[in-house]
């Protein structure tokens, strides 16, 4: 190695010294900065992503979340200090909406924005886990000293009202109840094996004949060359019901056009009669089930390219499910707020609408809605659209009605389609990434007994 020449030391002479820590290079480094995030207590705030863009004389800020929150039913939110290096006037784009809101100057509060005077922008903004920002900085040269603090706009008041009754309800298709535990007997078998979870016992006639089990990675039946038809397996349900039901009920199925299928030794016919969910799934109307047991008997074709898959009975009916076994109820009258599963509904995956009879009180009203498991809440007054709840802190305000007016507030839950249609034999409940191999799980794992996420308006 050279050693250093006179230049060289004079060079270092010159640089700054710091010790090997992280913040006194972020701190020597501070002037160059763009913008700062800061907490509640001015310490630097890590836990957004951002992005800066010059676009003209403009420039674009937009920050998101780096993580989901810890605990999204309790969100207290947090405030937050945005420094940008240069004076602008700041307005934010609702990436929701569209909407566009600008900030005020001199307030010190959310939505507020100063100057100070060493020729940066001082945004205050309030947060919450789900929340993104999309800033639009325009230069701006306004006053030269902070205006008085103003006051943040008047939220509404919360109701003091709570329902903890029993609601009306109102479903958008029929209750379900899946069919995927069934005896079963191959091609000329005289006795129905035990009864088994439909995956499992594909392959476990896959063996019998010598085919290839289908593992959790296997290709699609239609993207196979045809085949033969060599082989039928027969599926016996057992159907226990604590009513008799004469209309309204139908079964769901996949080619039934290739099925032979029989309900208490009557013939079914094979011609569909729309769908449910999913266009392959085709509804065939069922003759009446009575109370007590009944026997859904369904012979399909069996091979390679034919697999077996889940069926599902349709209708005006409740399901009651204990462990493995599902039976059918009366439709409830009236649901509370908690797990749908447990109230009649544990694989229905349809909106599910609850109607709340209120009063009027002459003034906004704010109605919180902080613990539910579904993909959002839609409300409705008196069957006009009063807006969504979707994120945290999970409120919507409504209009001000006349004081002592009753009115109907509908809420509308989009529920997951997970009991429906999900690996609910599954019991790995940290299990993040769903594909294939998650309906087909093994040893500790797996479970006969439904294993069910909830679903609904968890609490009033």
């Amino acid at each position: 190695a050279q050693p250093p020449t006179d230049e060289d030391r004079h060079f270092l002479n010159e640089m700054p010294l710091l010790p090997f820590s992280r913040m006194a290079l972020i701190n020597a480094l501070d002037s160059y900065r763009d913008f700062w995030l800061r907490n509640e207590d001015g310490s630097p705030c890590q836990s957004y992503v951002a992005q800066l863009r010059q676009d003209g004389a403009d420039r674009w800020l937009f920050l998101a979340p780096l993580a989901p929150p810890l605990n999204k039913d309790v969100d207290a939110g947090r405030p937050l200090t945005i420094l940008i290096s240069g004076h602008y006037r700041p307005e934010c784009y609702d990436t929701q909406t569209g909407a566009v809101r600008p900030y005020h100057y001199g307030r010190r509060t959310r939505g507020g924005f100063e100057q100070d005077v060493v020729g940066r922008t001082i945004l205050h903004e309030f947060l919450y886990g789900y929340d993104s920002l999309l800033l639009r900085l325009t230069p701006w040269e306004g006053a030269s000293a902070p205006a008085e603090d103003q006051p943040a706009p008047a939220s509404a008041s919360p109701t003091a009202q709570e329902w903890t009754e029993g609601l009306p309800y109102s479903l958008v298709e029929p209750n379900v109840l899946l069919l995927d535990m069934a005896e079963y007997k191959l091609d000329g078998d005289t006795d129905f094996a035990p009864r088994e979870e439909i995956l499992r016992l594909d392959n476990l006639c896959r063996s019998r004949l010598g085919l290839r089990r289908r593992p959790s990675q296997q290709t699609q039946p239609w993207a196979m060359p045809p085949e033969e038809i060599r082989h039928h397996v027969t599926l016996r349900f057992e159907i226990e019901s604590d009513i008799p039901m004469t209309e309204n009920l139908w079964l769901a199925m996949e080619h039934p056009e290739t099925a032979r299928i029989c309900l208490n030794g009557t013939p079914v016919s094979s011609e569909a009669n729309g769908f449910y969910v999913d266009i392959a799934l085709r509804k065939l109307p069922l003759p009446a089930l009575q109370k007590g047991r009944n026997i859904l008997e369904v012979t399909l074709p069996f091979g390679e390219r034919y697999v077996l898959e889940n069926l599902y009975l349709l209708g005006n009916f409740g399901v009651q499910v204990r462990g493995s076994r599902a039976r059918l109820t009366e439709l409830p009258g009236a649901v509370v707020f908690g797990n749908l599963a447990e109230q009649g509904f544990p694989f229905y995956g349809g909106i599910f609408t609850y109607h709340l009879p209120f009063r009027g009180t002459g003034r906004a009203m704010q109605i919180a809605s902080t613990y539910f498991r579904g993909a959002l809440i839609t409300a409705a007054i008196d069957g006009k659209p009063a807006g969504r709840i979707l994120y945290s802190p999970y409120t919507l305000t409504l209009p001000a009605l006349p004081d002592g007016e009753e009115h109907t507030l509908s809420l509308s839950l989009y529920p997951s389609r997970y009991n429906t249609f999900g690996s609910v034999h599954l019991c790995d409940e940290t299990r993040l990434w769903y594909g294939p191999g998650a309906w087909r799980s093994q040893g500790a794992s797996w479970s006969y007994e439904y294993c069910l996420h909830r679903s609904g308006i968890l609490k009033s």
